[in-house]
């Protein structure tokens, strides 16, 4: 699936030449092959204003430098200050250098293994990412040839390696690698040679002695020299290249290495430059040339795209919780649906019973006034239960009390608030016989009874009147009169 935002337009430099292609996913399409003159540079600002996606730069000229060098471990600070007096002692006059730490030696100081380069040409270069910059391209990166071919060898463990690549527009580049990291890199034109073939018989002999000079790869060590080439190229080098103790030769088929990219193409000679730039666009090599001031519109595209993602990551979820939000909506309409139709038929049957009793609306005010006197009500009438119980439990106990009236009101003291009642009690004592001082007693014994229950008892009259003022008199033939008092009982509601 081709998406737009993973096209990307790739760009290849040679020493007279810039190669426009056109990346589509897994498709590689050539677009402009442009002179380098003021009529080329335009043809590519036309071509970016036409195609604001992402570019990548690949670079294969001569003026490529190589040096590698034992420098202090350090880090941080102390480490950049180091790197920034080494280019500005090698490389003053380009902004396109980098440097790349290989290994820490582990002997002796320790030091690192550092592996400088430098594109030593900076104007050719300028003049077309002047173009580039002046369209807001935003640019990946710059890289060259010889940081792409590690890549070629895959899992090759090969110690030394001199890897032979012919790219049509620039020539035969001779790239000698050790642990699969460039050393040195060698570019010649074929221009001078009748092909492919002649061109390498005839330039190996000359890399091969400078290597010796240098002493690459050491006494006793095997050179091992890739070739990436087509099978018609393969069938003349193997004739005519053979293998000994110093040098072995190992023949790439370009179209293998193309299908392992994913590649459609059949291709009809050894050019490799497709080969390099698929490799450039499916991994992107860590080091390169190019400044934060040539990458600074790549970062803001990368800024762009992350906000767009998030935005569509944002409104898929709220999309999604929308979808399950409706979801439970419907699910709980479904299941309301029962419970609405159980209060309608609550609400008729309501309503019939409403119609059949008559009932009447009553205002808020209504209710009130209504609920305030029956509570009045209760304050100054209490149940006949609250005011009789205790002294039913006292008549109860007493069974020779004989109740004959037994009546209750509120007292005139307390008439507003209505808490005391008064019970007038008249009764009459059976029994009562000859013995006074025993029924006298008895009497005691009962008021005091009705004073533990929490009354308030006082005698209005009694059985036998024994007061100072009283006439106590009698024939012992006569029979005793009934013995009837009458007694004054308060009660309180609030106890």
């Amino acid at each position: 699936m081709n998406l737009p935002i993973f096209n990307r337009t790739l760009l290849f430099l040679t020493a007279e030449h810039l190669q426009v292609y056109a990346w589509n996913g897994d498709e590689l399409t050539e677009e402009h092959c442009l002179e380098d003159n003021e009529g080329g540079r335009e043809r590519l600002a036309d071509y970016l204003q036409q195609h604001p996606e992402p570019a990548y730069f690949l670079v294969d000229v001569v003026e490529e430098d190589f040096r590698h060098e034992l420098v202090p471990h350090l880090f941080g600070r102390a480490h950049r200050e180091l790197i920034a007096r080494k280019f500005e002692h090698y490389y003053r006059n380009t902004p396109f250098h980098q440097a790349r730490t290989l290994r820490r030696q582990s002997e002796g100081r320790r030091d690192d293994e550092i592996r400088l380069s430098a594109l030593t040409n900076p104007q050719h270069i300028s003049l077309w990412l002047d173009v580039l910059l002046e369209n807001h391209t935003p640019l990946r990166g710059i890289y060259s040839v010889p940081d792409i071919c590690p890549a070629i060898l895959g899992n090759t463990d090969s110690g030394h390696v001199l890897l032979l690549s012919w790219e049509k527009q620039a020539g035969l580049r001779q790239t000698y690698l050790h642990q699969k990291q460039p050393h040195l890199s060698r570019l010649t034109s074929v221009e001078n040679h009748s092909s492919f073939s002649a061109a390498v018989i005839n330039e190996t002999p000359h890399i091969q002695h400078y290597l010796a000079s240098l002493n690459l790869p050491p006494q006793g060590e095997t050179l091992n020299i890739y070739i990436i080439c087509h099978t018609h190229d393969h069938e003349n080098l193997n004739a005519q290249l053979q293998n000994n103790s110093n040098t072995r030769y190992v023949y790439l088929d370009i179209q293998t290495l193309g299908n392992n990219l994913r590649s459609q193409e059949a291709p009809q000679d050894s050019d490799a430059t497709s080969l390099f730039l698929r490799l450039l666009a499916h991994g992107t090599p860590v080091s390169q040339y190019a400044n934060t001031r040539h990458t600074h519109y790549y970062h803001l595209w990368k800024l762009r795209l992350t906000l767009w993602l998030c935005t569509v990551c944002l409104f898929l979820s709220a999309l999604l919780w929308s979808g399950i939000s409706v979801h439970q909506g419907l699910a709980y309409t479904t299941a309301s649906s029962p419970l609405n139709l159980e209060a309608q038929q609550l609400n008729d049957q309501t309503e019939k019973l409403r119609q059949k009793s008559h009932i009447t609306a009553t205002t808020s005010s209504d209710m009130k006034a209504a609920v305030t006197l029956a509570r009045e009500l209760d304050k100054s009438f209490p149940a006949p239960e609250e005011i009789l119980l205790k002294l039913s439990r006292v008549l109860d106990e007493y069974t020779r009390v004989r109740a004959h009236k037994i009546a209750w009101h509120r007292t005139e003291t307390d008439f507003q608030s209505g808490t005391i009642q008064q019970i007038d009690f008249e009764g009459e004592l059976l029994d009562f016989g000859r013995d006074y001082r025993a029924a006298l007693a008895y009497m005691e014994n009962f008021e005091q009874a009705l004073r533990q229950q929490g009354y308030d008892v006082s005698a209005q009259t009694a059985p036998l009147d024994i007061s100072p003022q009283g006439n106590v008199t009698n024939d012992l033939q006569d029979t005793p009169a009934a013995a009837k008092f009458t007694l004054k009982i308060l009660w309180d509601s609030r106890q």
